[in-house]
Protein backbone atom coordinates (compact mmCIF):
# COMPACT_ATOMS: atom_id res chain seq x y z
CA UNK A 1 0.00 0.00 0.00
CA UNK A 2 3.17 1.98 0.67
CA UNK A 3 3.59 2.51 -3.17
CA UNK A 4 -0.26 3.75 -3.97
CA UNK A 5 -0.58 6.46 -5.47
CA UNK A 6 -2.97 8.54 -3.29
CA UNK A 7 -3.45 11.99 -5.31
CA UNK A 8 -7.13 11.02 -6.73
CA UNK A 9 -7.69 10.32 -2.83
CA UNK A 10 -6.25 13.70 -2.15
CA UNK A 11 -8.48 15.70 -3.99
CA UNK A 12 -11.70 14.67 -2.50
CA UNK A 13 -10.97 16.50 -0.20
CA UNK A 14 -11.40 20.08 0.14
CA UNK A 15 -8.73 22.44 1.18
CA UNK A 16 -11.32 24.84 2.59
CA UNK A 17 -12.35 24.08 6.43
CA UNK A 18 -11.17 21.92 9.18
CA UNK A 19 -8.55 20.21 8.32
CA UNK A 20 -8.56 16.44 8.58
CA UNK A 21 -7.10 14.56 11.83
CA UNK A 22 -5.68 12.06 9.96
CA UNK A 23 -4.47 12.14 7.15
CA UNK A 24 -6.62 10.46 4.46
CA UNK A 25 -4.16 7.88 3.34
CA UNK A 26 -3.80 6.79 6.42
CA UNK A 27 -7.68 6.68 7.08
CA UNK A 28 -7.81 4.55 3.58
CA UNK A 29 -4.99 2.07 5.26
CA UNK A 30 -7.09 1.39 8.45
CA UNK A 31 -10.23 0.90 6.40
CA UNK A 32 -8.51 -1.78 4.29
CA UNK A 33 -7.03 -2.97 7.39
CA UNK A 34 -10.77 -3.27 8.91
CA UNK A 35 -12.21 -4.97 5.46
CA UNK A 36 -9.66 -7.53 5.55
CA UNK A 37 -10.44 -8.35 9.30
CA UNK A 38 -14.34 -8.22 8.06
CA UNK A 39 -14.92 -5.21 9.81
CA UNK A 40 -17.32 -2.94 8.08
CA UNK A 41 -18.98 -0.83 10.87
CA UNK A 42 -17.43 2.35 11.62
CA UNK A 43 -17.81 2.07 15.70
CA UNK A 44 -16.05 -0.86 15.64
CA UNK A 45 -13.61 0.85 13.00
CA UNK A 46 -12.73 3.34 15.73
CA UNK A 47 -13.16 0.90 18.57
CA UNK A 48 -9.90 -1.24 16.62
CA UNK A 49 -8.08 2.23 16.65
CA UNK A 50 -8.54 2.42 20.18
CA UNK A 51 -7.46 -1.41 21.11
CA UNK A 52 -5.80 -3.39 18.26
CA UNK A 53 -2.23 -2.72 18.09
CA UNK A 54 -2.39 -3.42 14.39
CA UNK A 55 -4.92 -0.11 13.74
CA UNK A 56 -2.74 2.04 16.68
CA UNK A 57 0.84 1.46 14.25
CA UNK A 58 -1.41 2.28 11.25
CA UNK A 59 -2.18 5.79 12.45
CA UNK A 60 1.33 6.81 13.07
CA UNK A 61 0.57 8.60 16.19
CA UNK A 62 -2.29 10.42 14.99
CA UNK A 63 -5.34 10.92 17.48
CA UNK A 64 -7.59 7.53 17.34
CA UNK A 65 -10.49 8.85 15.04
CA UNK A 66 -14.31 8.94 16.38
CA UNK A 67 -16.43 7.12 14.57
CA UNK A 68 -18.37 10.09 13.03
CA UNK A 69 -14.79 10.95 11.22
CA UNK A 70 -14.97 7.93 9.51
CA UNK A 71 -18.25 8.61 8.08
CA UNK A 72 -17.49 12.31 7.97
CA UNK A 73 -14.35 11.04 5.12
CA UNK A 74 -15.75 8.68 3.41
CA UNK A 75 -19.11 10.65 2.41
CA UNK A 76 -16.91 13.56 0.95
Amino acid sequence: MEELDYTRLQHLYSSKGRKSLVPPHLLFKVYVLAMTEGIVSVRKIAEQCTKNIHYMWLLQGYPTPSHMYFIDSFNA
